[in-house]
């Protein structure tokens, strides 16, 4: 269940209001679609970090990057705000997985290929 954590990300995104409203259901885990309408967003798992004791698993870290993708620098930080507020600080049980708590831990920006990217990340304590 711990590697679901995707659903649960999926579920809380397409819950707000403000994201759905710009992006409808263009919410990709990993990779888009290929000729994705703007904007767009795309939540890879850059990391899991369990940690143990000599009873088992006890806790977990994972580490999602939200990409926020526009073809303009305002609907780019104008969703990617949306998306933070989504987010930041949920608890509780999203498509079966239960999350003790969101952190955004960095946002970075770039232009690539044509495109805004708004990098939001994201630490998962499960």
């Amino acid at each position: 269940m711990r590697l679901q954590t995707g659903k649960a990300i999926n579920a809380l995104l397409s819950a707000n209001e403000e994201v759905t409203r710009m992006v409808g259901d263009r919410i990709y885990p990993l990779v888009s679609k290929v000729d994705c309408n703007f904007p767009f967003i795309v939540y890879p798992r850059m990391s899991c970090l369990p940690t143990y004791t000599k009873d088992g698993l006890i806790a977990e870290e994972q580490n999602y990057s939200i990409a926020v993708l526009a073809d303009t620098y305002s609907d780019s930080v104008e969703l990617a705000d949306a998306v933070r507020d989504a987010l930041e600080l949920e608890r509780g049980t999203f498509s079966g997985q239960y999350i003790r708590n969101i952190k955004l831990t960095s946002v970075n920006e770039s232009w690539v290929s044509d495109t805004y990217v708004q990098e939001l990340n994201f630490t998962i304590e499960l």
